[in-house]
């Protein structure tokens, strides 16, 4: 099932540059637009027929989903006038140069829209292998740091920094969110026994409520945009971002300019980026498999809680469900941040469009059982790429 996404991309992995902001005139963006739905009218009713996924479909909702379309419709074109042109000694055209190619797309050969076919499969798989691909296989991987982890020997200094900060993230948030899980509302299992020790049978919720009839479990902290997105990798005394990350950061500035200086370097681990779950709801989050939306009426901290998928099987009966987020009396604590609540969405929402959710998905399990196929075929690349990026870098739990 997971086929190589690669199809001579690194001839132009260094073209693209997704942190430049270009900003397109009125008419060159209206101009990109027609032709950008034009292609997407042309070729998504058979792009099943090519991939494993939809290409063309997962193009359409990225375009839908992002800010900034102008950096997006930019990007797209020059990639794909770069792809056609490839192997050509001709000076770099202009962005008008590059739409007017498409001036008689009605009337190109077969060759010719096989081969624009399959530039769009590039630019798709640029997309899956160096942005969907990665956050969706570090999603479930939040550290659960406890006090022990803290005191472990011989551990490099940015990771004792990490450790600590994550242990500082877990408290806020569980402070913050009343040691409940936003979604099940389940009490905290440690902070339970610990209540009940200290208070036996009168022991009491942070509402007052009783706790003697709940039925506590183990919570986790889980990050709405992944803990690795912007961790270090590299040899101690020379720790830097990879390349692959930098890349993704970029394409995650496309979704929301705004949103992304919240989470960079530590940020990405403040409050504002996590919330307290259940490990069953923590594995459905990172999976992209359940998002919230804001509730109708907009009210603050107010979401729907849902399955992205409507034919999801094997549903809990408790989804959807609204919730309203908790806050701290003293607003010392910042609650989960709405633009990174709607980046995660417009993700799930992504993926299972265009079926690349369940086509990573593949992948993942296959790295996960490290076997190689009869036919040849393995995930092994994928996960030793994934690893060497630090997207799998994980720090000393106990």
């Amino acid at each position: 099932m997971a086929t190589p996404l690669h199809r001579h991309q690194s001839s132009l992995q260094g073209f693209l540059d997704f942190s430049s902001s270009t900003v397109l005139t009125p008419d060159q963006c209206s101009q990109a637009t027609t032709i950008f739905n034009q292609l997407v009218s042309r070729y998504e009713p058979f792009q099943a027929e090519r991939t494993a996924y939809k290409y063309v479909t997962l193009l359409r909702t990225v375009h839908e989903s992002v800010v900034s379309k102008d950096n997006f419709l930019n990007h797209f074109f020059l990639f794909i006038d770069a792809d056609l042109r490839r192997g050509q000694d001709a000076p770099t055209p202009t962005f008008f140069e590059v739409l007017s190619r498409f001036d008689s797309l009605h009337s190109w050969s077969r060759e010719q829209s096989d081969e624009l076919q399959g530039t769009l499969i590039n630019f798709s798989d640029y997309l899956v292998n160096n942005f969907f691909l990665p956050l969706k296989a570090s999603g479930r991987k939040t550290p659960q740091p406890t006090p022990t982890a803290l005191s472990l020997t011989q551990t490099p200094d940015n990771v004792v920094g990490t450790t600590q900060r994550l242990a500082h993230l877990r408290q806020q948030c569980l402070t913050r969110d009343r040691y409940r899980c936003v979604i099940s509302r389940k009490f905290d299992l440690n902070e339970a026994k610990a209540r009940w020790k200290r208070d036996g049978a009168d022991s009491k919720d942070d509402d007052g409520l009783l706790l003697k009839n709940e039925k506590p479990e183990y919570l986790e902290v889980a990050h709405i945009l992944p803990h690795s997105l912007t961790s270090l990798s590299g040899d101690v005394g020379d720790l830097q971002l990879s390349e692959s990350k930098r890349i993704a950061l970029q394409i995650l500035k496309m979704f929301d300019p705004d949103a992304s200086p919240l989470i960079e370097g530590p940020d990405i681990d403040r409050s504002i980026n996590a919330i307290v779950l259940t490990h069953h709801w923590h594995q459905e989050m990172g999976d992209f498999a359940v998002s919230f939306q804001p509730t109708i009426d907009r009210s603050p901290h107010s979401y729907k809680i849902d399955y992205i998928d409507p034919n999801r099987p094997f549903r809990d009966p408790l989804l959807p469900v609204i919730r309203q987020l908790y806050t701290t009396p003293t607003k010392t604590i910042d609650p989960p941040a709405p633009r990174l609540l709607a980046i995660h969405h417009a993700i799930a929402r992504i993926l299972c469009l265009s079926g690349a959710g369940e086509y990573i998905n593949h992948i993942i399990q296959e790295m996960e059982e490290v076997s190689i196929k009869e036919n040849g075929s393995t995930a092994l690349g994928y996960y030793v790429r994934l690893k060497m990026d630090g997207w799998l870098d994980g720090i000393p739990v106990c």
